[in-house]
């Protein structure tokens, strides 16, 4: 979909055809999704990529750099790419329902971070870089392989809603 972002009211939902394509130009699946857009005038603030069977970051995303806010949860993620620290508007970040088996480092750039969805991937620790986050408000880790949750977390100063394990810790 083209489309100039003059012509795009303060929030639409457009409907976007995704290939998905694997070992070379041959398309495996074909799907039309809807992709949510709010903007302030002329400014992208969120976007809506979820459930679109996503194995990487778009690089085009990393360029959105006035986005508040990015939902890409229900992906195949394992990754995400060192480009995402320029989204340093970004104020929440929705990665549940991916293939994450560790904590994505570059998450820790984000300084404007209030909400942090990591629930349903494979994590099994958190990295103590996270204390960089000191805007974050609410972090859900439910459905991952934690065993415990380290002390460190205790340091993020305004959190306010700490769920693993489907239960509200804080």
């Amino acid at each position: 979909v083209e489309m100039e972002m003059s012509e795009l009211a303060s929030e639409e939902v457009v409907n976007v055809c995704v290939a998905v394509r694997r070992g070379g130009d041959k398309v495996i699946k074909l799907a039309e999704q809807q992709l949510v857009l709010h903007r302030k005038p002329n400014t992208l603030i969120s976007i809506a990529l979820t459930s679109t069977e996503l194995e990487e970051v778009p690089a085009v995303v990393c360029e959105l750099v006035s986005l508040n806010g990015l939902y890409i949860g229900g992906n195949k993620l394992k990754t995400l790419p060192a480009q995402l620290a320029k989204l340093t508007q970004l104020k929440l970040l929705n990665l549940g329902s991916n293939m994450l088996m560790e904590f994505p480092l570059v998450v820790c750039e984000l300084l404007n971070l209030e909400d942090l969805y990591l629930f349903n991937n494979q994590l099994s620790s958190l990295h103590p870089s996270i204390v960089r986050l000191v805007n974050l408000k609410r972090l859900h880790l439910k459905r991952n392989r934690f065993k415990s949750i380290p002390m460190f977390v205790g340091r993020l100063p305004h959190l306010k809603e700490l769920i693993v394990g489907g239960e509200l810790c804080l």
